[in-house]
């Protein structure tokens, strides 16, 4: 009988372990979508089942309660140490410090995608059905009618805080995030990413090696450029020198964003990412753990990263520090971009 109730006993704690563990703790395994860092250095990396980890190295980890089970797809910080995480059924989690999250709860039920912070700390956060929210910090949000279009996948912000947010054929942009105009399409096309440049305009990539342009966010054209496969990221540097990247290891080039060139890629995998660095290199990521380095854009070396899994995001701090995110808990960082070192994420 005494065996009967001890092993009553164990199985009952047990359980309550289990169900507390997955109730506050993200899933034993889980892809990484998005990291950013603070001006202070704190690192956060969100992904699934509301997973939100935080590191002030980039080498150790650690896991916060983020009070929410749906996966987060992009964190941003402000200037002055405010995250916020936005994800699946509308959700939007912030923190003051990186330290305690708060799961807000607006009164929006639409996937979120991807969220900016302009200069002036507004931050504005775009989704599926043209979903669109901001905030001036980071805690009340408000909903803006953006107009009846598709699937909104990523926004950008200029110094002079115009936004541009861009989709499934869709355009909206805003001066300062209030008021929004819808722009008539001149592509069916999914748009995957967008990138301002210094005057003002803006270049957005996406389906079909479709790449348009804009000197001001409202009037855009078409570049006839040779490229078939899809384009998944663009970056620009210093100099106004645009990297657009995508499947099958697609590199184009530009200088203006009209004319653009297709560059001798060193990597089939498809490549999903591309920044700037602190040096001004390009840097671009993808599947298969691919990491790609390039000084002007047109001639790219490997690096070896350490894994396999597909890479989704990364982010630099002052330093130099470089962190990247990616699929089943990977976490590779550099301390220069060239040697890279794989992180047990936790």
């Amino acid at each position: 009988m005494k065996k009967l109730l001890d092993f009553i006993f164990v199985a009952i704690f047990i359980l309550m372990g289990c169900i507390s563990c997955t109730k506050n703790e993200p899933a034993v395994d889980y892809d990484l979508y998005s990291v950013t860092v603070s001006g202070s250095s704190k690192f956060a990396a969100v992904g699934d089942k509301g997973t939100i980890l935080t590191s002030s190295d980039g080498d150790e980890w650690t896991i916060m309660r983020s009070g929410s089970q749906q996966s987060l797809k992009m964190v941003v910080v402000n200037k002055v140490g405010r995250f916020v995480a936005v994800g699946d059924r509308g959700t939007i989690i912030t923190s003051p410090n990186g330290l305690t999250w708060i799961n807000v709860k607006p009164e929006i039920t639409h996937d979120l995608l991807d969220v900016v912070v302009s200069n002036n700390d507004k931050f504005v956060a775009v989704g599926v059905y043209g979903a669109v929210v901001t905030s001036s910090n980071g805690r009340s949000w408000n909903m803006v009618k953006s107009g009846k279009i598709h699937d909104l996948k990523e926004i950008v912000v200029n110094d002079k805080d115009t936004f541009v947010a861009v989709g499934q054929g869709s355009i909206i942009t805003s001066a300062g995030g209030k008021v929004w105009i819808r722009i008539k399409a001149i592509t069916k096309g999914f748009l995957n990413a967008v990138v301002a440049n210094t005057k003002g305009g803006f270049v957005a990539v996406g389906e079909s090696g479709t790449i348009i342009s804009s000197p001001n966010g409202r009037d855009w054209v078409t570049c006839e450029c040779g490229i078939f496969n899809n384009l998944n990221g663009i970056a620009i540097n210093r100099q106004g020198k645009y990297v657009a990247v995508g499947d099958k290891g697609t590199i184009a080039t530009s200088m203006d964003g009209s004319y653009w060139k297709s560059v001798k890629s060193v990597t089939g995998n498809s490549i999903n990412y591309i920044m700037t660095d602190t040096h001004d290199r390009f840097i671009a990521i993808g599947d298969m753990g691919t990491i790609i380095i390039s000084s002007d854009g047109d001639n790219w070396s490997v690096v070896k990263s350490y894994t396999a899994q597909n890479l989704n995001h990364m982010t630099v701090n002052s330093a130099g520090k470089f962190v990247i995110v990616g699929d089943h808990k990977t976490i590779i960082t550099s301390p220069d971009g060239i040697s890279w070192n794989l992180v047990n994420s936790m």
